[in-house]
């Protein structure tokens, strides 16, 4: 009984109290959310390329998930995929209601990258999938040097560098590039409100990091796509926190300032989250996240093993 008091009095604390690691309450790259046709494929199919871990499966039913994604309704399967960093996971949905585009096209993500230990690896593994790719420099990125850049089962752009040094391969996601209205308002959001740092800048594009690793890059378009959160492709951003007080904080400062979410913030023991609709400053749906260390694993961020 003694032992049982002391297990729930560390889970009450763990709760209610701030980490004092400063590092806990910044808002960094915790997901990044793909619509799939073929789950199974996909996923299968990123666990070869990368090595990535399996990390749980669930189905997504009901007027509370509809709500919470800004649906009417909503049947679909998702699952998850994490490489060896702490606090990410790559998000992958299927969707039987609604009905998702049949044919990729294009997103307003026009790439992702990721980072590996060896590109002859990558390589092989593509060869296995009958899949070809080039080789190619990006102006903003030039730090990892030549990128291989190939397209996944659904059209989706994936850039791969070789900028990590061990003797096993690893790989982990490193960034991701966003079409944007407006490069100001864009920069002002992330700079001023998620507090990200900006490398470099050009007329018409803006590199930030989140401080642990990752990286967006915002890239000015005169066309913005009305891409629903079920079409194929890269769906959503997800920014997460360790800290509670700081999820709450930004959830009620967005809202102050216009942002529409699609629903009253999740907040229970473990964690919470919320999606918002596109606004200005970012032309994709964006979601906040908190999550407390120890709900890890149940929430999809360890592996299943």
């Amino acid at each position: 009984m003694k032992k049982f008091i002391m297990i729930l009095s560390v889970l009450f604390f763990s709760c209610l109290s701030d980490n004092e690691d400063a590092t806990s309450s910044k808002f960094r790259v915790t997901q990044l959310a793909m619509t799939v046709a073929d789950i199974d494929k996909s996923m299968d199919f990123y666990k070869e390329i990368f090595s990535f871990e399996f990390a749980g499966r669930k189905s997504l039913k009901g007027n509370l998930a509809a709500s919470i994604q800004g649906l009417d309704d909503v049947d679909a399967t998702y699952g998850w995929l994490v490489d060896d960093s702490d606090f990410f996971q790559l998000e992958f949905f299927q969707y039987s209601k609604p009905v998702s585009s049949s044919d990729y096209e294009s997103s307003n993500f026009p790439f992702f990258v990721v980072g590996v230990s060896d590109l002859n690896v990558v390589k092989d593994a593509l060869k296995e999938f009958s899949i070809d790719w080039t080789v190619s420099d990006f102006l903003n990125w030039e730090e990892f040097g030549e990128m291989l850049c190939f397209f996944d089962l659904d059209g989706v752009e994936v850039r791969v560098c070789e900028n990590i040094s061990s003797d096993d391969f690893l790989a982990r996601f490193i960034g991701a590039g966003v079409n944007v209205s407006s490069i100001d308002d864009s920069y002002e959001f992330f700079s001023s409100i998620l507090s990200w740092g900006s490398e470099r800048s050009l007329d018409s594009k803006i590199t930030l990091d989140d401080s642990f690793g990752h990286k967006i890059e915002l890239i000015s378009s005169d066309k913005i796509y009305n891409h629903n959160i079920y079409d194929l492709g890269i769906s959503h951003l997800c920014f997460g926190s360790r800290d509670r007080k700081s999820f709450l904080d930004l959830d009620s400062h967005l809202r102050e300032q216009g942002r529409v979410a699609n629903s009253k913030a999740m907040d229970v023991l473990f964690g919470g989250s919320v999606y918002y609709k596109p606004f200005v400053e970012f032309s994709t749906v964006v979601e906040l996240m908190y999550l407390k260390e120890w709900a890890d694993k149940s929430a999809g961020f360890k592996p299943l093993n």
